[in-house]
Protein backbone atom coordinates (compact mmCIF):
# COMPACT_ATOMS: atom_id res chain seq x y z
CA UNK A 1 0.00 0.00 0.00
CA UNK A 2 2.94 2.72 0.56
CA UNK A 3 4.16 2.04 -2.54
CA UNK A 4 1.21 2.28 -4.79
CA UNK A 5 -1.27 4.43 -2.34
CA UNK A 6 1.26 6.30 -0.54
CA UNK A 7 -0.48 9.64 -0.71
CA UNK A 8 -3.27 7.67 1.31
CA UNK A 9 -1.25 6.64 3.67
CA UNK A 10 0.66 9.72 4.12
CA UNK A 11 -2.99 11.22 5.26
CA UNK A 12 -3.80 8.25 6.96
CA UNK A 13 -0.82 8.13 9.47
CA UNK A 14 -0.83 12.29 10.18
CA UNK A 15 -5.04 12.32 11.27
CA UNK A 16 -4.10 10.09 13.87
CA UNK A 17 -3.13 13.21 15.86
CA UNK A 18 -6.15 15.16 14.43
CA UNK A 19 -10.20 15.08 15.64
CA UNK A 20 -11.60 12.26 14.39
CA UNK A 21 -15.10 10.70 14.90
CA UNK A 22 -17.05 7.20 14.63
CA UNK A 23 -18.50 9.21 11.01
CA UNK A 24 -14.88 9.26 9.77
CA UNK A 25 -14.29 5.64 10.06
CA UNK A 26 -17.73 5.15 8.45
CA UNK A 27 -16.42 6.65 5.41
CA UNK A 28 -12.98 5.30 5.53
CA UNK A 29 -14.45 2.04 4.91
CA UNK A 30 -17.10 3.49 2.34
CA UNK A 31 -13.81 4.79 0.71
CA UNK A 32 -11.80 1.28 0.54
CA UNK A 33 -14.46 -0.06 -1.47
CA UNK A 34 -13.96 2.38 -4.44
CA UNK A 35 -10.00 2.65 -3.12
CA UNK A 36 -8.53 2.65 -6.73
CA UNK A 37 -10.61 5.51 -8.47
CA UNK A 38 -10.15 7.89 -5.55
CA UNK A 39 -8.35 11.42 -5.80
CA UNK A 40 -6.78 11.83 -1.73
CA UNK A 41 -5.94 15.36 -2.73
CA UNK A 42 -9.84 16.17 -3.02
CA UNK A 43 -10.33 19.58 -1.07
CA UNK A 44 -12.61 18.74 1.92
CA UNK A 45 -14.17 22.38 2.82
CA UNK A 46 -16.33 23.82 0.63
CA UNK A 47 -15.90 27.73 -0.43
CA UNK A 48 -17.67 28.45 2.61
CA UNK A 49 -15.36 26.96 5.02
CA UNK A 50 -18.08 24.24 5.80
CA UNK A 51 -16.84 20.64 6.11
CA UNK A 52 -18.92 17.31 6.00
CA UNK A 53 -19.67 15.70 9.37
CA UNK A 54 -17.49 12.67 8.41
CA UNK A 55 -14.20 12.53 6.36
CA UNK A 56 -12.18 9.60 5.03
CA UNK A 57 -9.17 9.42 7.37
CA UNK A 58 -6.90 8.70 3.34
CA UNK A 59 -8.04 11.91 3.07
CA UNK A 60 -5.96 14.97 4.75
CA UNK A 61 -8.72 15.75 7.66
CA UNK A 62 -8.39 19.85 8.50
CA UNK A 63 -6.00 20.47 10.95
CA UNK A 64 -8.16 23.24 12.46
CA UNK A 65 -11.29 21.01 12.76
CA UNK A 66 -13.17 21.73 15.46
CA UNK A 67 -16.22 19.76 17.49
CA UNK A 68 -18.78 22.35 15.82
CA UNK A 69 -16.78 21.42 12.56
CA UNK A 70 -17.53 17.62 13.00
CA UNK A 71 -20.82 18.09 14.39
CA UNK A 72 -19.82 17.04 17.80
CA UNK A 73 -22.00 18.70 21.09
CA UNK A 74 -20.62 20.47 23.51
CA UNK A 75 -21.38 17.74 25.90
CA UNK A 76 -19.15 15.15 23.98
CA UNK A 77 -16.53 17.17 22.97
CA UNK A 78 -13.11 16.36 24.35
CA UNK A 79 -11.26 19.38 22.72
CA UNK A 80 -12.46 22.42 24.12
CA UNK A 81 -10.63 24.06 26.85
CA UNK A 82 -12.43 24.51 30.71
CA UNK A 83 -11.86 25.93 33.56
CA UNK A 84 -12.25 24.73 37.12
CA UNK A 85 -15.02 26.55 39.58
CA UNK A 86 -15.23 26.21 43.48
CA UNK A 87 -17.88 23.77 43.73
CA UNK A 88 -19.34 25.71 46.84
CA UNK A 89 -19.48 28.80 44.44
CA UNK A 90 -23.22 29.90 43.32
CA UNK A 91 -22.45 29.97 39.68
CA UNK A 92 -21.39 26.25 40.29
CA UNK A 93 -24.66 25.52 42.96
CA UNK A 94 -26.81 27.75 40.34
CA UNK A 95 -25.79 25.39 37.29
CA UNK A 96 -26.37 21.86 39.60
CA UNK A 97 -29.85 23.46 40.60
CA UNK A 98 -30.54 24.12 36.92
CA UNK A 99 -29.85 20.95 36.36
CA UNK A 100 -31.55 19.12 38.78
CA UNK A 101 -34.71 21.44 37.80
CA UNK A 102 -35.03 19.67 34.22
CA UNK A 103 -34.81 16.57 35.39
CA UNK A 104 -37.67 16.93 37.61
CA UNK A 105 -38.90 18.56 35.16
CA UNK A 106 -38.78 15.83 32.67
CA UNK A 107 -39.79 13.29 35.28
CA UNK A 108 -43.47 15.39 35.95
CA UNK A 109 -43.64 15.85 32.13
CA UNK A 110 -43.61 12.04 31.16
CA UNK A 111 -45.68 11.37 34.19
CA UNK A 112 -48.38 13.49 33.01
CA UNK A 113 -47.86 12.30 29.24
CA UNK A 114 -48.84 8.33 29.99
CA UNK A 115 -50.61 8.48 33.31
CA UNK A 116 -53.33 6.74 31.37
CA UNK A 117 -50.74 3.83 31.24
CA UNK A 118 -51.68 1.10 33.91
CA UNK A 119 -49.44 1.70 36.54
CA UNK A 120 -48.46 5.12 35.85
CA UNK A 121 -49.17 7.53 38.85
CA UNK A 122 -48.59 11.17 39.23
CA UNK A 123 -46.40 11.36 41.61
CA UNK A 124 -44.09 7.92 41.93
CA UNK A 125 -40.64 9.93 41.44
CA UNK A 126 -39.39 12.05 44.10
CA UNK A 127 -38.42 15.31 43.76
CA UNK A 128 -34.32 15.71 43.34
CA UNK A 129 -32.51 17.86 45.96
CA UNK A 130 -28.90 19.00 45.19
CA UNK A 131 -26.64 17.42 48.02
CA UNK A 132 -23.69 18.40 46.38
CA UNK A 133 -21.32 19.75 44.03
CA UNK A 134 -18.92 17.21 42.82
CA UNK A 135 -16.81 19.23 40.42
CA UNK A 136 -17.46 22.03 38.08
CA UNK A 137 -15.89 23.73 35.11
CA UNK A 138 -16.81 26.40 32.27
CA UNK A 139 -15.65 26.68 28.95
CA UNK A 140 -12.75 29.11 28.45
CA UNK A 141 -13.23 31.40 25.27
CA UNK A 142 -10.12 32.17 23.88
CA UNK A 143 -8.60 35.59 24.95
CA UNK A 144 -8.03 36.42 21.73
CA UNK A 145 -11.01 35.70 19.73
CA UNK A 146 -13.03 37.93 22.26
CA UNK A 147 -10.55 40.78 21.86
CA UNK A 148 -10.13 40.48 17.85
CA UNK A 149 -11.69 44.10 16.09
CA UNK A 150 -9.97 43.65 13.16
CA UNK A 151 -7.09 43.06 10.91
CA UNK A 152 -4.26 45.75 11.29
CA UNK A 153 -2.55 45.73 7.64
CA UNK A 154 -3.12 45.30 4.49
CA UNK A 155 -2.66 41.84 4.24
CA UNK A 156 -4.59 40.42 7.20
CA UNK A 157 -2.20 38.41 8.90
CA UNK A 158 -1.85 40.86 11.82
CA UNK A 159 -4.57 41.11 13.96
CA UNK A 160 -5.38 44.09 16.29
CA UNK A 161 -6.64 43.04 19.60
CA UNK A 162 -8.57 46.04 21.64
CA UNK A 163 -12.10 44.75 21.43
CA UNK A 164 -13.93 43.75 24.53
CA UNK A 165 -16.05 41.03 23.54
CA UNK A 166 -18.45 39.32 25.84
CA UNK A 167 -19.17 35.86 25.16
CA UNK A 168 -23.43 35.49 24.43
CA UNK A 169 -23.22 32.00 25.90
CA UNK A 170 -21.56 30.68 28.74
CA UNK A 171 -21.07 26.75 28.73
CA UNK A 172 -21.02 24.79 31.95
CA UNK A 173 -20.12 21.26 32.37
CA UNK A 174 -20.95 19.86 35.77
CA UNK A 175 -21.05 16.66 38.47
CA UNK A 176 -23.44 16.72 41.13
CA UNK A 177 -24.75 14.17 43.73
CA UNK A 178 -28.51 14.31 44.54
CA UNK A 179 -30.79 13.13 47.04
CA UNK A 180 -32.81 11.47 48.24
CA UNK A 181 -31.08 8.16 47.04
CA UNK A 182 -27.46 9.72 46.20
CA UNK A 183 -27.95 9.92 42.61
CA UNK A 184 -25.10 11.08 40.84
CA UNK A 185 -25.74 13.34 37.31
CA UNK A 186 -23.22 14.88 34.90
CA UNK A 187 -24.78 17.47 32.48
CA UNK A 188 -23.62 20.22 30.29
CA UNK A 189 -24.99 23.40 30.47
CA UNK A 190 -25.51 26.55 28.45
CA UNK A 191 -26.54 29.70 30.03
CA UNK A 192 -27.57 32.81 28.23
CA UNK A 193 -25.81 36.09 29.60
CA UNK A 194 -28.06 38.56 28.51
CA UNK A 195 -31.59 37.16 29.66
CA UNK A 196 -29.67 34.70 32.47
CA UNK A 197 -31.45 31.42 31.62
CA UNK A 198 -29.88 28.34 31.77
CA UNK A 199 -30.66 25.19 28.20
CA UNK A 200 -30.26 21.87 29.60
CA UNK A 201 -31.01 18.99 26.83
CA UNK A 202 -32.40 16.24 28.87
CA UNK A 203 -30.37 13.93 26.30
CA UNK A 204 -27.20 15.93 27.93
CA UNK A 205 -27.95 14.69 31.53
CA UNK A 206 -26.15 11.45 32.76
CA UNK A 207 -26.75 9.27 35.34
CA UNK A 208 -23.27 8.51 36.49
CA UNK A 209 -23.63 5.12 39.28
CA UNK A 210 -26.26 2.28 39.43
CA UNK A 211 -30.35 3.53 40.25
CA UNK A 212 -30.41 -0.74 40.80
CA UNK A 213 -33.73 -0.94 42.03
CA UNK A 214 -34.51 2.84 42.99
CA UNK A 215 -36.47 2.89 39.40
CA UNK A 216 -38.51 -0.31 39.75
CA UNK A 217 -41.79 1.54 39.68
CA UNK A 218 -40.57 3.10 35.90
CA UNK A 219 -38.37 0.12 34.28
CA UNK A 220 -41.17 -1.62 32.59
CA UNK A 221 -43.82 1.18 31.84
CA UNK A 222 -41.63 4.51 31.37
CA UNK A 223 -38.17 3.22 30.85
CA UNK A 224 -37.36 6.29 29.30
CA UNK A 225 -37.39 7.60 33.08
CA UNK A 226 -34.91 4.76 34.64
CA UNK A 227 -31.88 7.09 35.42
CA UNK A 228 -34.13 9.69 36.33
CA UNK A 229 -36.69 8.56 38.36
CA UNK A 230 -36.10 7.75 42.08
CA UNK A 231 -39.46 5.88 43.20
CA UNK A 232 -41.05 6.93 46.18
CA UNK A 233 -42.69 3.15 46.28
CA UNK A 234 -41.00 0.06 45.44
Amino acid sequence: MRSRYPKALKNFEENADLLSTPFDVHETLADILHFKSLDFDTKIEDDDGSMPRGISLFRRVPRGRTCTDAAIEAHWCACLQWEPLETESNQARDVANAVLKVINEYNAQQLTQFRATPGVEQDMCAIWQLAKVVWATRFASNSKILQFSKTKDADHFHAKLDASTKPAVEIYQISLTAEPGNGQFEATAHFNVENKSYKIEISHVSRINKYGTQAGCVVDQLHQLRQFCNCLKG
